[in-house]
């Protein structure tokens, strides 16, 4: 990944899940909302991850997006066994 064993070693995982897409006008301002976030963790002394998750856009959904929705709650459990804790973009 990049990273040093010293980076993130006796410091909380916090993982960022983020829907943000190209193809999602809902969710451009996620994109910098992550990163807000992510400078926020690190400040505090986490080591954050950001990872991405299904975009849903009501726009390219049919009949509806609800019918996705509970996959998208499940993903971030289903990705993120080691992580201590998740925040949601």
């Amino acid at each position: 990944m990049g990273y040093a064993d010293k980076d993130y070693v006796g410091k909380p995982v916090i993982a960022i899940i983020n829907t943000w897409s190209d193809l999602n006008s809902c969710h451009t301002h996620f994109r910098e909302r992550a990163q807000e976030v992510k400078r926020g963790v690190w400040e505090a002394g986490g080591f954050p991850v950001e990872l991405p998750a299904m975009s849903l856009g009501e726009v390219y959904m049919k009949p509806t997006t609800m019918l996705y929705r509970n996959m998208l709650a499940m993903e971030p459990r289903n990705c993120c066994a080691p992580i201590r804790w998740t925040v949601q973009c």
